[in-house]
Parts: structure tokens; sequence; C-alpha cells
């Protein structure tokens, strides 16, 4: 059997303020996007201060159209260079703009989810 793998929070903090970055996102886009009640949270999970919970890390990964290896794993700079360019473009087609209507429409769940609650 294969042993656990150990994974940096370091790391996987740049990723996610890589990713985010590349899809052109503020801070407080993800913070909206996500529901959350400030952007420390944010910064904390970009700075590897702490992880996110398994349905944030989810969301993310939806949102960044990333997968278990672009954010838990190292990247060279020279593969990220070469590769980003072109890969980018071709996962990024969406656009800003569909990502606000993301943000959008999160806004909206967790405005019915709050009235529901009351």
């Amino acid at each position: 059997m294969r042993m656990r793998p150990e994974y940096d929070m370091q790391t996987v903090g740049r990723n996610l303020r890589r990713l985010r970055e590349r899809m052109n996102l503020t801070v407080e886009e993800v913070r909206e996007y996500l529901c959350l009640g400030s952007v420390q949270a944010v910064y904390k999970y970009e700075s590897g201060k702490s992880y996110p919970q398994a349905d944030t890390m989810f969301a993310l990964m939806e949102l960044y159209h990333a997968d278990l290896h672009d954010i838990a794993y190292s990247y060279e700079e020279e593969e990220d260079r070469e590769s980003s360019s072109s890969f980018w473009k071709k996962r990024c087609k969406m656009g800003r703009e569909t990502h606000r209507s993301l943000v959008a429409n999160c806004l909206r769940q967790c405005a019915k989810s709050a009235r529901l609650d009351k």
C-alpha cells in the first residue's frame, strides 16, 4: 500500500493565488463567490496559513477550473511560463464576465438561503 502524501500549505496557498490571478478575479470576488464574511479567509488560504474546508476547496476548484494537481503540487517556473500562455487562454475562454455571473449567482443563493433560515 502506498503512503499517504503530505501536502505543503505554502504550495497550496501559492497555487490558489496563482489560479485566482490567472482568472483575473479579485480577492473580494472570490469572497463573494464563497459567501464568506470577510476577505481574511481568502488571504489566509493564499498565504498558506490555513487550508480551506473541503467544501470551500471544491468551490475554489470549480471557480478556477482546477483539479487537485493544479492546487496541491508545485510547478517549476519554466514549465509554468511555457505552458501558461496557451493553456490559460484556452481554459479561461469564459472570461471575467462569466465569473461575475457566477459570483452574482452565488450571492443570490446566499440571500435565498438567509431568507429560508429566518
